[in-house]
């Protein structure tokens, strides 16, 4: 992968030419393993033309909520899930989503339906840090926080909110809460190389940490410096998802936010979905295999890196 900082380039498509060319799909697809996003241009601003975007790549991944295709609105000041509302227009730190599932979804799509800023300067901006550059830079200059970050486990869950329960019959109204979803992980992730292949990082989803007594003050300080690279200028790209367009995002590698919104008349409303980690292999495996002219059964007994110089091959 291409790792990057604050200067990063950012990759435009054609949402009309990925929609109808699968050489253009297949090379979107590998801009995501490339630099981990990339934004497609040109769509029709409707959740028909969003769905159909998503559904190019394969089947939306269904999340533990009511929605798959879920909207953000600043408009929408009730609701109750701080994900899914602006009720709190400070700027969102930057972090990855669902990372308390077992499996966190590989790719999301946001699309812009609306954005009307009357201050017109930066306000609800998107901003993006390339995960695995910035484990690199901790891995460099703090080895053993990069350590610890790749071996203890940091609990993380999301739970019911205002449930009303009577605990018992001398108290009532009582809230209490259940775990909806828990899990713990890394926040580096490694394979058997020692090369960084996914990151999970959410501190709004941290709950109780699990660790022995002697290591918890360092695991704290290397949180805190995974926590100040992921929110350094320095390694921030920020732009705007202007109407009409659809960033795309690889939520094992990037961390996402949002700049605050100070202004309420200010109006942003996005579309947002995900695509499962093997739905995203696949589809990428299907086309490296159809532009290398193999049968479908010799598909089986490639590796991804062979299917890669097949089809390349093929284009010379």
């Amino acid at each position: 992968p291409q790792l990057w900082d604050s200067s990063l380039s950012i990759p435009y498509f054609d949402y009309q030419e990925v929609m109808r060319d699968d050489e253009t799909l297949l090379h979107w697809l590998d801009k995501m393993l490339d630099v981990g996003m990339v934004i497609i241009d040109g769509f029709p601003k409707t959740r028909e033309a969003f769905q159909a975007l998503v559904e190019r790549v394969g089947p939306i991944q269904q999340r533990y909520h009511p929605t798959d295709i879920y909207t953000l609105d600043t408009a929408n000041q009730l609701a109750g899930n701080i994900h899914h509302s602006y009720k709190y227009l400070h700027r969102l730190d930057n972090h990855s989503d669902h990372v308390s599932y077992n499996v966190p979804p590989r790719l999301q799509f946001l699309g812009c339906i609306e954005y009307e800023n009357p201050d017109n300067d930066r306000q609800g901006y998107s901003t993006l840090v390339d995960g695995f550059k910035i484990a690199e830079v901790l891995r460099t200059q703090q080895p053993k926080y990069f350590e610890l970050l790749t071996q203890e486990y940091i609990s993380t869950g999301r739970r019911r909110l205002g449930v009303e329960e009577k605990v018992s019959d001398k108290e009532k109204g009582t809230k209490k809460y259940q775990w909806e979803i828990y899990y713990r992980q890394h926040v580096i992730n490694l394979d058997e190389n020692s090369e960084v292949y996914q990151i999970r990082y959410n501190k709004n989803d941290r709950v109780p940490l699990e660790v022995s007594p002697d290591k918890i003050q360092d695991l704290y300080a290397a949180y805190q410096a995974f926590t100040a690279l992921a929110e350094s200028p320095e390694y921030n790209a920020e732009f705007l998802i202007a109407p009409g367009q659809i960033l795309v995002n690889d939520n094992w590698r990037l961390l996402h936010g949002r700049t605050g919104i100070r202004n309420p008349q200010l109006r942003r409303v996005l579309l947002g979905a995900y695509i499962k980690p093997e739905t995203f292999r696949s589809r990428r495996r299907l086309l490296l295999g159809k532009k290398s002219g193999m049968s479908d059964m010799w598909l089986m007994g490639c590796s991804d890196r062979a299917l890669e110089i097949l089809a390349d091959r093929m284009s010379d």
